[in-house]
C-alpha cells in the first residue's frame, strides 16, 4: 500500500475514532490530506528521510512515522473535540468499561452509539453552559454530567444478559455436603 493511502485511511480512522459525529467519508479525508499538505509540507520529511549514496537515492525507516506523528499534532490541533475526549474517557470508566469493550468487539455498534450519544451531549441544555475548549477536560462537574447522561441513557444496557444453566438436581456434585 501507498504511503499516501496509508495516510488517508490513518485520517479516516482518526476522524471515525475522535469525531464521529463529523461522519468522515473517503473523499473528505483526501480533501484533509492536502489541507495538511499544503500547510505543512510534508514533502519536507521524505526528503529528511533519505539519504544518497553513490548518486542513488535510499529512503531512511521512519518518514512514514513521521508523518503519522506530524498528522496526529495537525488534527489534534485543528479538529479536537475536548467534549468528545471527555465522553471517551467516561466512557472508559470503570462502572461503564465492560459495555463499552463489548461495543468496540462489534466494531460498528460503538461508533454508531458513541456518535449518537456525542450528538445528544451538544444538544443538551445544560451543554450550553461550556465552551468547547481543552478546560473541559479536567472539569469534574462536567465529567460528572457525562457520566450521569450515560447511566439516564442506560449505556450499560448495552451488554447482552448472560443465559445461566438451569440448576439440574440430576447432576451429582463432586463436593458432596459435609455430613458434620
Amino acid at each position: 500500500m501507498e504511503t499516501e493511502e496509508i495516510l488517508l485511511d490513518y485520517i479516516h480512522r482518526w476522524f471515525m475514532i475522535y469525531r464521529p459525529e463529523l461522519d468522515l467519508r473517503k473523499n473528505e479525508a483526501e480533501r484533509i490530506f492536502k489541507e495538511i499538505q499544503q500547510e505543512l509540507n510534508l514533502d519536507e520529511v521524505d526528503k529528511q528521510f533519505t539519504q544518497e549514496i553513490d548518486g542513488k537515492v535510499y529512503s531512511i525507516e521512519g518518514a512514514r512515522e513521521a508523518k503519522y506523528s506530524i498528522i496526529r499534532e495537525y488534527l489534534d490541533e485543528v479538529y479536537f473535540s475536548p467534549t468528545n475526549q471527555v465522553c471517551m474517557e467516561v466512557a472508559e470508566e470503570r462502572e461503564f468499561y465492560h459495555t463499552t469493550e463489548y461495543m468496540k468487539d462489534l466494531g460498528f455498534l460503538y461508533y454508531e452509539e458513541m456518535e449518537m450519544f456525542i450528538e445528544v451531549v451538544k444538544k443538551s441544555e445544560w451543554f450550553k453552559e461550556y465552551e468547547d475548549t481543552k478546560e473541559l477536560l479536567t472539569n469534574e462537574e462536567f465529567r460528572n454530567k457525562i457520566r450521569q447522561l450515560f447511566r439516564d441513557r442506560k449505556w450499560n444496557n448495552f451488554l447482552p444478559v448472560r443465559e445461566e444453566e438451569p440448576f439440574d438436581p440430576t447432576i451429582i456434585s463432586a463436593y458432596p455436603p459435609r455430613k458434620d
